[in-house]
């Protein structure tokens, strides 16, 4: 994902919340907290809950 994370450093991180929104299903990054980030983001704005899904920091 070179490419994706050159475009977020050029345009915003918000590349990585729509390649979420539009289904992709695995991110992999050489930049994951901000993809994280967004992630959580998307997690948020969806209200998507799940045992599975913990958002604290430790």
């Amino acid at each position: 994902m070179g490419n994706i994370d050159k475009s977020a450093v050029a345009k915003g991180n918000d590349i990585y919340y729509k390649l979420i929104q539009n289904g992709a299903t695995v991110l992999s990054s050489d930049r994951p907290i901000e993809a994280g980030q967004q992630l959580a983001k998307y997690i948020l704005d969806k209200k998507i809950k799940s045992k599975y899904i913990n958002l604290s920091q430790n």
